[in-house]
């Protein structure tokens, strides 16, 4: 029976803000709003008038906000995440007369609306709150989920496990905070002929040229493993690199030089290298 069943579809990793304002918030329904105020967000948000009932800030996206323009009138909301395409956006609206929210500017990160009533100045007419809610595809680890095959855990079937997930191993069910691996390790490499950058979503980078290379900033904990299969000097600067370890850079010039890296404390840091030279 295998953990996770794969949709091969990048709408396999759903994932859904929802909040309600006016009713039930601090400042109860809306009664006039001043311009340019946020009047929701995340926890780690300067809220200057608080309309958020429900869920609690600590519940929203961290960097999620809500900002209030009296011009249509409309509100912008930053989602906190960046959604791999457009989200689906359903707005409610809490009024005493009809009321209609016309989209204006709808991007992966944030979205604007307005709405063709104003918001109320007396707690009782007009708009008076609204419930959003969106909904949309998010990155998991390295792939949408569009994608199912890699490492398994524990005698579970390779073709049924989706394993390309950012979880951590030890926070959940392996009790023991090991991880065994019954055929050992395999990451599958990118292959690079022409000057480029590293790219940071496989796990081995293979030179196959010569030339430059350039590595951009990792995450904390990363490793990278970069291995020359050519011969032919291929140099990386040191301008990402921990630089009590490399004073210049890094240069391949055989077959089978390689260096392993670990991203910490914002540099990349040498952990472990073979054949080549670093100056």
């Amino acid at each position: 029976m295998s953990l996770f069943k794969p949709l091969n579809s990048a709408e396999s990793n759903l994932f859904t803000i929802r909040c309600v304002l006016g009713v039930g918030s601090p400042k109860g329904v809306f009664d006039t709003i001043p311009d340019g105020h946020i009047i929701a967000g995340s926890s780690d948000q300067t809220v200057d008038t608080d309309y958020l009932s429900s869920p609690s800030s600590n519940n929203l996206p961290s960097g999620f906000k809500i900002v209030y323009s009296s011009t249509g009138p409309a509100f912008t909301v930053t989602y906190g995440k960046k959604f791999t395409s457009f989200p689906s956006i359903s707005i409610t609206p809490h009024s005493s007369t009809a009321c209609n929210f016309f989209i204006t500017n709808h991007t992966t990160t944030t979205v604007t609306f307005k709405s063709d009533i104003n918001a109320s100045t007396d707690g009782t007419t007009n708009l008076l709150g609204f419930d959003l809610v969106i909904t949309g595809p998010i990155k998991l680890g390295t792939t949408t989920g569009n994608s199912n095959k890699g490492w398994s855990l524990g005698g579970i079937e390779q073709d049924k496990l989706y394993s390309y997930f950012g979880t951590g191993i030890g926070t959940g069910a392996p009790v023991d905070n090991t991880l065994t691996l019954g055929y050992g390790f395999v990451g599958i490499p990118e292959t690079i002929s022409t000057a480029s950058a590293v790219s940071l979503e496989t796990y081995v980078t293979l030179l196959n040229f010569t030339g430059a290379i350039t590595i951009d900033d990792g995450e904390s904990g990363q490793i990278k493993i970069i291995t020359s299969i050519s011969a032919g000097d291929v140099t990386l600067a040191n301008t990402k690199l921990n630089q009590t370890q490399v004073g210049n850079s890094i240069t391949w010039d055989s077959i089978g030089d390689s260096v392993t890296l670990l991203y910490a404390n914002n540099v990349w840091n040498i952990i472990s290298s073979n054949g080549v030279t670093i100056t």
